[in-house]
């Protein structure tokens, strides 16, 4: 290989010679496609040159160019070659410059001057005067008066020859008649040295003095430094060694799996290419087919890649650079794969747990649940709490249950964010947060079905169950200044067996709410802060004695047309006294020495004359969705309904509804089931009660029956205590608009006791819209005790704690859960016990909404 390596030297130095030609050029800076570095690659065989394309390349043998040149009889002081004039005509001439008196400074050009008889004739032919520009490369030279030109010095040419300069021809001759086998000869300006290289190329020979003579000496250029003068600056190249192969260094990548083809990943370093240009660049090694190598040396992603770090982490391969002489060498390549998240464990996002402070030390409080990681990779779970555990007061297992690690108080924190992290074991891993609340958890110190906080709230000692001494406990007083008068005829709250009202029937000890062990710790307070009802109806007395100190009117309406205006929900005429007996079922006030108490008796309420009024939709998307104070409202009770319709305006707010109040845990849509039964009736083309955002209840007497009106229908989820007619049987002690009920007359007229001597409060509420409030107030003192519960969870709840009465009815049908349904009861009677027994204790929220498609054809033929 070493002919080639030196015929490749040659023929870059005779390009760079080129360059130094132009000492009569144009300001414009001659550009050469020449590479100028420390180092001369060699990249180009001799072979592919055209000794012609370089002005100052000479060949030893015989030329009949330069022997036409020498035939001339005009006087001639400079010759030169151009390979590529601009025309076609003058393409690849030699040029002569004479000068001879009037002819001084005369340019000639050696080419086709006649054509006789078919027969082409050369000759010289005169293309300029004085002076001429020859185009050379596309770029200009000015060959001007040479003659008056003293500072021009042929050797910076380099084949600027003189023919009648004796020195040249002295020159010319010791290279014509060396002994050496010469092919190339070329001249070096700054050291004023003739060098020859032979027709191999494998020598270079330097004239000089060798013993005080001058000769031809051959010298090895191996790692020299030849300077050479070009375009006024010195440029330096290095002379490189034979059997040059590429010259690599080591090399190390880095790609992501699953990156994408033809990423780059990496550079290969190639000091240098060799004797010629690469030509390909091979890998091989374990996985080499991943990967790919461009001449220039960038490593890329190939086609049909498949990187996977969980498979392979590093590839050790090698590199063989070859050139185009053949020349090979080899260096060690290392790509590293990095991991990308992209099988992380797949998490159900907790909405949040209740934990009740002073629980045994390793209770369950709430399971972060996952779905695993991708099978293939077989990976196992670890899950950690990563911040939020104040005191490290909680601890998680590997399977994702938290359990409490320091027995709470809710005084010293009342509530916890944590942070959990679920890693798998190729270390990829999320997060999710899980809210734990701590709530107050009320105390009765004494037993009296009263709340420690509402007996200091009311003044009230709350060591003391009997403070008048009466032989009743407090939280069950009938007189007195915190008595409620009518309490024991509620059957609804405490089922006594007596007559409640005008029927003659009386009522069934333990067919209630069973709300009393409830009342030991949760009445509506929640601590001070207390729940927050709403009741949407046509009003609701809110100066009534018996509920004025729990009205919220900040967050209660008034509708005229389309005027909504916050404040007072009254009703807007004296009959409309629906909305103020909800009102009562569901928060009457307890122990003021008044009437009657609501089951949720220190709930506050927020009230609407919604159905009093002309009911404009706007008003609807107020009071149940985008009012004021909306986002607290933790229950809307809905004693209407209605029919057949096609315009989707209440099931929309109903999605928005349970979808982002209660931040985001969602209001509670309690709606009454319908009064149709006797008619045929059917709940599920009651258009607000038969969807999924809504809690559909029905009625029920006090024997645990449905009431004779009650519309059944698959939607309903619920059933709460109504009675039937209050002529026939006991029905629900409530409020009514001050002065508008009934104390004398036959059982047709007369609505309330002999003793409600104002005429305030009524025996006679019924129908589904009494049912309802009796739900909506169980679900607030659920949502007292386990604030955070989604309406999801509440109507999960409702359906998994229903009490199954009537167990011989035939409605009655086992669903695929284990749950038992029945058109007529839903899921049973109401069972706040129950639901709080199950949400304080080991329980975690449900998952995110899952929806399916299904489509089906239905052939109408």
């Amino acid at each position: 290989m070493k002919s080639n390596i030196f015929k490749t030297i040659l023929s870059m130095l005779i390009v760079i010679s080129m360059v130094g030609c132009n000492s009569n050029k144009s300001d414009t800076k001659t550009t050469y496609n020449v590479p100028v570095q420390d180092e001369l690659p060699a990249v180009v065989s001799v072979e592919a040159l055209d000794k012609k394309s370089h002005d100052l390349s000479y060949q030893k043998e015989s030329n009949p160019d330069l022997d036409a040149i020498k035939s001339q009889d005009n006087l001639l002081q400079f010759m030169y070659y151009t390979a590529n004039t601009k025309t076609a005509e003058e393409k690849s001439r030699w040029y002569i410059s004479q000068i001879n008196g009037f002819y001084q400074g005369m340019v000639l050009s050696l080419g086709p001057v006649e054509t006789i008889n078919g027969v082409v004739k050369a000759g010289w032919k005169e293309v300029g005067q004085n002076v001429a520009t020859i185009s050379i490369t596309d770029e200009q030279i000015t060959v001007g008066n040479i003659a008056n030109n003293p500072s021009f010095n042929y050797k910076d040419w380099g084949l600027g020859v003189d023919r009648y300069d004796p020195k040249i021809q002295e020159d010319i001759e010791l290279i014509r008649n060396t002994t050496v086998d010469v092919k190339w000869w070329f001249f070096k300006a700054s050291n004023n040295s003739w060098y020859i290289i032979n027709s191999t190329g494998s020598s270079i020979y330097k004239f000089g003095t060798a013993s005080g003579q001058y000769n031809w000496q051959k010298i090895d250029t191996t790692g020299e430094t030849l300077e050479f003068f070009i375009d006024g600056d010195t440029k330096k190249f290095k002379v490189l060694p034979e059997n040059i192969a590429p010259i690599l260094s080591a090399s190390t990548a880095t790609v992501e799996e699953n990156a994408t083809v033809a990423t780059k990943i990496g550079t290969l370093t190639i000091s240098s290419i060799g004797n010629s240009a690469i030509t390909g660049i091979a890998l091989s090694g374990t996985g080499e087919s991943n990967f790919e190598v461009s001449n220039d040396g960038n490593i890329t992603v190939k086609s049909g890649a498949s990187l996977n770090y969980e498979t392979t982490t590093t590839y050790s391969l090698t590199a063989v650079a070859t050139n185009g002489a053949g020349d090979s060498n080899s260096v060690a390549v290392t790509i590293t794969v990095t991991n990308v998240v992209d099988m992380v464990p797949v998490l159900a996002t907790p909405t949040g747990s209740s934990i009740s402070e002073n629980v045994a030390i390793g209770t369950n409080v709430v399971t972060v649940q996952t779905n695993g990681v991708n099978s293939d990779e077989n990976l196992t779970d670890s899950f950690t709490i990563v911040s939020g555990n104040t005191n490290s007061d909680f601890a998680i297992s590997n399977s994702g249950v938290i359990t409490t690690a320091k027995v709470l108080d809710h005084n010293t924190t009342a509530s916890y964010t944590l942070v959990v992290k679920a890693t798998n074991s190729a270390g990829d891993s999320t997060t999710v947060n899980v809210a734990i609340t701590v709530p107050n958890t009320p105390n009765d110190s004494d037993n009296d079905h009263i709340p420690d906080a509402i007996e200091i709230l009311l003044d009230m000692n709350s060591t003391n169950s009997d403070e008048d001494g009466d032989g009743v406990l407090d939280g069950l007083q009938l007189t007195g200044t915190h008595g409620d008068t009518f309490f024991d005829k509620q059957w609804h709250i405490r089922s006594l067996g007596t007559l409640v009202n005008g029927s003659g029937v009386s009522t069934i000890v333990g067919n209630d709410l069973d709300l009393l062990d409830i009342y030991h710790r949760y009445m509506g307070y929640n601590g001070g802060n207390p729940i927050i009802v709403q009741i949407v109806d046509d009003g609701v007395d809110a100066d009534h004695e018996d509920l004025v100190d729990n009205m919220d009117l900040s967050r209660s309406y008034t509708h005229n047309g389309s005027s909504n205006t916050v404040g007072d929900p009254s009703p807007l005429t004296l009959d409309d006294t629906h909305g103020t007996m909800v009102a009562g079922i569901m928060s009457a006030r307890a122990f003021n020495g008044k009437g009657v108490r609501g089951i949720a008796p220190f709930a506050k309420i927020a009230g609407s004359n919604w159905i009093g009024g002309e009911q404009w939709s706007s008003g609807l998307d107020k009071v149940w969705l985008s009012g004021n104070g909306a986002n607290e409202i933790a229950v809307s009770n809905n004693s209407w309904g209605t029919y057949i319709t096609n315009n989707t305006f209440y099931e929309s707010i109903l999605e928005q509804g349970t979808s982002t109040l209660r931040d985001g845990k969602g209001r509670v849509y309690v709606i009454a089931a319908g009064n149709d039964r006797e008619n045929y009736g059917n709940s599920n083309i009651s258009y607000i009660s038969n969807n999924r955002y809504a809690v559909a209840v029905g009625a029920l007497k006090n024997d645990n029956t449905h009431a004779s009106y009650s519309s059944p229908g698959g939607n309903v989820i619920i059933s709460g205590y109504s009675g039937d007619y209050y002529q026939n049987s006991p029905t629900i002690a409530t409020t009514t608009v001050e002065g508008q009920s009934v104390n004398t007359g036959d059982i047709n007229e007369k609505t309330t006791w002999s003793e409600d001597t104002n005429q305030n409060y009524t025996f006679a509420m019924n129908g589904t819209s009494a049912a309802s409030p009796t739900v909506s107030g169980a679900i607030a003192l659920v949502l007292e005790a386990c604030p955070n519960l989604t309406w999801r969870d509440v109507k999960y709840l409702l359906a998994k704690h229903g009490k199954r009465i009537d167990s011989t009815n035939s409605s009655w049908v086992e669903n695929s859960t284990g749950l038992w349904h029945s058109s007529d009861y839903g899921y049973g009677l109401v069972n706040p016990k129950g639901m709080i027994e199950n949400c304080e204790g080991n329980y975690t929220n449900l998952g995110t909404i899952r929806t399916s498609e299904v489509t089906e054809t239905i052939n109408h033929d």
